[in-house]
């Protein structure tokens, strides 16, 4: 809330505030995404979800030392990327979330998603 009560504002300030609360809603809108990860030197597939996905690779690329690539997105929250964690438990690997590149899940990842939006990157 401001210092002052909105009666009290100036036009600048009426305008600078409502700016900052555009920027607080912002936050909110930002679409979820379940996105696959590929290493392909280890033969491994990560899924995952964010609303940050570029910047969630960046972070994880950092973490694991690995050079990873986006192969797509597709619009869904942390529950959608649970079922499709569920559908290919059979290729889980030892390291949580990552599974194994297998053609199954490769097609999938294939028909089920598209490139992040320009305005995600």
């Amino acid at each position: 809330m401001p210092a002052k009560s909105i009666d009290e504002m100036t036009i600048d300030e009426l305008r600078e505030y409502a700016r900052s609360l555009e920027k607080r809603l912002a936050q909110y809108e930002k679409p979820d995404y379940v996105y696959f990860l590929h290493d392909a030197a280890a033969g491994v597939i990560k899924v995952g979800h964010s609303q940050a996905v570029q910047q969630r690779l960046k972070v994880l690329a950092r973490q694991t030392g690995r050079d990873l690539v986006l192969m797509g997105v597709m619009p869904g929250d942390k529950y959608l990327k649970r079922r499709v964690q569920q559908q290919f438990k059979h290729l889980l690997t030892e390291d949580a979330e990552w599974y194994r590149a297998a053609d199954e899940l490769t097609d999938y990842i294939e028909a089920n998603t598209t490139a992040l939006p320009k305005k995600e990157d």
